[in-house]
């Protein structure tokens, strides 16, 4: 039998250190999993603290792909995937840069999605979920709805000693078939920044894959701040809006596609609720 091809999929901006770390744990796991070979597309969406020149002095056969610097997360791994996906591999392991793997994460993951395919059924999403070093907690992986009232809340899945299915996905870390990809696609450009992969997932649930929560922890990944959407950043309804609707928040289009695609009848009000919020907060806090 030939060797199972594993393209990682990532993205990266200013974190020249982290996206280093990320790497070296990254091959150390490749290299303890037999019968792989693994190659990396990493779009570096213009880091100015020499990121990409790091990268390539140390993981020289890492293939770079430079960005303007307004891809953010979705459009760089959209960048990343396009190249990866003209190399046809046998899977794609999306991946951020502040993910830590543990060193039998790609075999865990890939014997997860493979025990269902030995039983008759199409080889699963495998979401791996991340732990806080700090806390122990759950940071990242596979989410399902809090209730058929709150359709837009997901909440995180604990990982088990056997796979858990979920209904979406956080993509710190998730390996992805080719038969997924070959189906599903890409990631949608309708989205900038957030809410990317949790579509991806929604849409292989309604392609007929399952997402499958991978036993136990693949790696170590803090839990990210919310960006711009503070209260601090709320200061005035002005400035509220400038947050709310910034790329990294909620941006009114990407926003809009989101709910109306998984909020219901009334995705309308799912909609505008975050804007509305943020405006009265700014109006509380300092007038207009």
């Amino acid at each position: 039998m030939g060797r199972t091809r594993i393209i990682v999929v990532m993205t990266v901006f200013n974190r020249r250190e982290l996206t280093l770390a990320c790497l070296r744990a990254l091959h150390e796991s490749a290299c303890q999993t037999l019968g792989i070979t693994m190659s990396v597309c990493l779009t570096d969406d213009g880091s100015t603290d020499g990121t990409s020149e790091a990268v390539r002095a140390e993981f020289p056969d890492t293939r770079i792909l430079r960005g303007s610097g307004a891809l953010f997360w979705s459009g760089g791994m959209r960048r990343a995937m396009e190249d990866a996906m003209a190399l046809s591999p046998d899977y794609y392991l999306w991946l951020n840069d502040d993910v830590r793997l543990v060193p039998d994460a790609i075999e865990r993951m890939i014997q997860t999605s493979r025990s269902e395919r030995q039983i008759g059924r199409r080889e699963p999403i495998v979401v791996g979920s991340t732990v806080d070093p700090t806390t122990g907690k759950v940071t990242y992986g596979g989410r399902a709805r809090l209730h058929r009232f709150r359709p837009l809340q997901f909440a995180l899945i604990e990982p088990r000693a056997i796979p858990v299915r979920c209904e979406t996905m956080n993509a710190n870390c998730v390996l992805l078939p080719a038969d997924v990809v070959s189906h599903v696609g890409n990631l949608d450009p309708a989205f900038v920044h957030a809410m990317g992969d949790l579509d991806y997932g929604f849409r292989a649930t309604q392609a007929g894959y399952e997402l499958l929560v991978c036993p136990g922890f693949v790696g170590q990944c803090s839990r990210g701040s919310n960006f711009d959407v503070t209260p601090a950043a709320f200061r005035s309804m002005r400035l509220a809006w400038k947050s709310i609707t910034s790329p990294k928040a909620y941006p009114p289009a990407a926003w809009r596609t989101f709910a109306r695609r998984y909020a219901g009848p009334l995705w309308m009000v799912y909609w505008i609720k975050p804007y509305v919020s943020a405006l009265c907060q700014g109006l509380l806090r300092g007038g207009i």
